[in-house]
């Protein structure tokens, strides 16, 4: 049953039409926050 269900969970997720843009979403939000920690990191250390 769990080898079953881990076969079967990549494929179920992949194929979700909604996928790609949750994808996309979730690496734009990333690429934001990791922007956003580069460019504040140096504003909090100098005050």
């Amino acid at each position: 049953m769990i080898e079953s269900n881990v076969g079967r969970w990549p494929r179920t997720v992949w194929e979700r039409p909604m996928s790609g843009r949750t994808i996309s979403l979730m690496l734009a939000v990333a690429l934001v926050l990791a922007i956003a920690a580069a460019a504040g990191a140096p504003l909090l250390g100098t005050p």
